[in-house]
């Protein structure tokens, strides 16, 4: 039986993050926050990962929303864990091309674990 574990790693949650968080210029869940999020998304940033990302809660069975930006082919997760407990969802992937127009970083201090970021540059939002 195989058991997913999430990967317990500080996330910096931007309630209004440049002031657009809560308006949402992405068509579908796991955008760059710079054009806003979803109404039920956070502003993310993984501890040691360059960029940041939507996220949304994970369902309580486990479950992410499944409609991710055009060109995305990373499966999004019930993948990421805040200090408090609370689970988000991300777009897991192995590769820069499964996420479309973003980047596929590793997670510091995790060996096989690979999250999509919003966009290939930099983020300025600052890190917890």
């Amino acid at each position: 039986m195989a058991v997913r574990r999430s990967v317990l790693v500080a996330l910096a949650l931007y309630q209004s993050y440049m002031g657009l968080a809560e308006t949402s210029g992405n068509p579908t869940h796991y955008g760059d926050p710079k054009t806003g999020c979803e109404a039920d998304e956070q502003a993310v940033r993984v501890q040691g990962l360059a960029g940041d990302f939507c996220s949304p809660k994970c369902s309580s069975a486990g479950s992410c929303p499944s409609d991710v930006p055009q060109g995305d082919t990373a499966a999004p997760m019930c993948a990421l864990r805040t200090t408090t407990g609370d689970k988000y969802c991300a777009l897991k992937c192995q590769a820069d091309s499964d996420c479309g127009t973003g980047a596929c970083q590793k997670i510091m201090g995790m060996s096989r674990q690979f999250v999509c970021k919003a966009s290939q540059e930099t983020s300025a939002a600052p890190s917890a």
